[in-house]
């Protein structure tokens, strides 16, 4: 296996970790939750804001690599637009 890569979704992994050790506060501290009503399941405030978070470590992991493997990103250049636009349309739907 890729020392790169596993280095990478290592660090990926950690900051996914920190990235919602500090999301999940600030969501609260400025109202981005849910609150439950009679169509919810959940008995209290949810922070909304895990969908940004998981993209933006993903997108971490990918820039990290990219950075670390600047041949990958040339050989896959013409399938990471479409990826990295389908999955920010993504976010903005969600």
């Amino acid at each position: 296996m890729d020392v790169t890569l596993l280095s990478t979704v290592i660090a990926t992994f950690v900051v996914g970790l920190v990235a919602f050790r500090f999301a999940i506060p600030l969501a609260v501290k400025r109202d981005w939750v849910d609150v439950p009503n009679s169509r919810r399941r959940h008995a209290h405030p949810m922070p909304i804001i895990g969908g940004a978070t998981v993209f933006a470590t993903w997108f971490f992991g990918l820039v990290a690599y990219g950075l670390l493997k600047k041949d990958w990103v040339v050989h896959n250049q013409a399938s990471l637009l479409p990826i990295l636009t389908s999955v920010t349309m993504l976010l903005g739907l969600g």
